[in-house]
């Protein structure tokens, strides 16, 4: 789309320069003038399409590493509760009855710092792999802007 406003502003601007040559119209120096400035603003929005398009060569192979590490995650997670709820079980069958020792025993129970620092790792795996699918939604974007294309 701005390849088609610049080649519409460069034919523009030869076309004035060839009247402007001839005879010294006021509307073909206007022209002339405009399509300058017309090709300038393609030429920086181009410019910023091609540099978002450059940036964006490998989204797909993040987005893919992203996906594994949090697969990997989740099977740590899984084998790390159900590690956690067997010990649990054990403990409590253990001091069933008394009610002290388990109340003593319960903040051991519950350390689950691993587990926690993995859901928050997962999320930001997560967060990331979000901001690469809006990332690939501009570049898009970017590509329909520059040439049409998908």
């Amino acid at each position: 789309m701005v390849l088609v406003a610049f080649v519409v502003a460069l034919v523009a601007f030869l076309i004035s320069s060839a009247i402007w040559d001839r005879d010294e119209y006021f509307s073909a120096g206007a022209i002339k003038i405009i399509s300058i400035i017309i090709m300038v603003v393609c030429a920086m929005i181009a410019v910023g399409a091609i540099i978002e398009l450059s940036s964006a060569h490998n989204i797909d192979q993040k987005i893919e590493l992203h996906t594994q590490e949090n697969a990997a995650i989740e099977e740590r997670i899984s084998g790390l509760v159900n590690g956690y709820m067997f010990y649990e079980k054990e403990t409590y069958q253990e001091f069933s009855g008394d009610a002290m020792t388990i109340l003593t025993v319960y903040p051991e129970l519950k350390s689950d710092t691993l587990v926690q620092e993995q859901i928050k790792l997962y999320n930001e795996n997560y967060q990331k792999v979000l901001e690469l699918k809006a990332q690939k939604i501009d570049v898009s974007r970017a590509k329909w802007v520059l040439y049409f294309g998908r």
